[in-house]
């Protein structure tokens, strides 16, 4: 196995559809954790980025720093880490994000959707126009416990971006159940 815990690269072959690598963090791991996910943020995403992560939470907004500020970026999350009053969380976020840097923010756009309904996120996932990861535990918690990511082909990425990211956007029952997500759009 190769240094950081991913599969070997002479054994892909092998298995078709496995994705481009597995990348494990023990607990303890949690700069490395994070490192690892600044460099793949900033050598994939061009165009767009969408995160979908329940627990998603100030802490986790400074990897946006690792994007091109062209990037429009969406977070599907829900209000348990966040809260539930969309003007302090703009505020907070704004707040949070002048005090990590001093460069622009991208365009983000949040859409919260009630903690009650967190078991509808069987995934957290990360997509960008030609990369994707399926991360197994939270962005929060990555390197805090044995966790993985899985680094998936562009085509595996495309289909969890179409299946499930996409699908949690599209989702008509929000508007049938009577459930109302917030809808935040921070950036320029």
């Amino acid at each position: 196995m190769k240094k950081g815990g991913g599969i070997p690269e002479v054994v892909h072959d092998s298995f078709p559809g496995l994705s481009a690598r597995i990348e494990f963090f023990r607990a303890g791991e949690a700069e490395r954790a994070k490192r690892w996910l600044q460099n793949w943020l900033n050598e994939n995403v061009e165009d767009y980025l969408k995160i979908c992560d329940p627990y998603f939470s100030l802490e986790e907004f400074e990897y946006l720093m690792y994007v091109p500020l062209d990037c429009r970026v969406l977070i599907v999350t829900t209000d348990r880490r966040l809260g539930d009053n969309p003007d302090q969380v703009k505020q907070g976020l704004e707040l949070h994000w002048r005090r990590l840097t001093s460069r622009a923010l991208p365009d983000v756009q949040f859409l919260i959707i009630p903690s009650k309904l967190e078991e509808r996120f069987h995934d957290r996932a990360i997509v960008t126009s030609r990369a994707g990861l399926d991360i197994g535990q939270s962005l929060n918690g990555l390197g805090k416990a044995h966790g993985k990511i899985t680094v998936l082909l562009e085509e595996d990425a495309k289909e969890l971006e179409k299946t499930y990211v996409d699908e949690m956007l599209n989702n008509a029952t929000w508007f049938l159940e009577g459930i109302h997500p917030i809808v935040l759009i921070l950036g320029t």
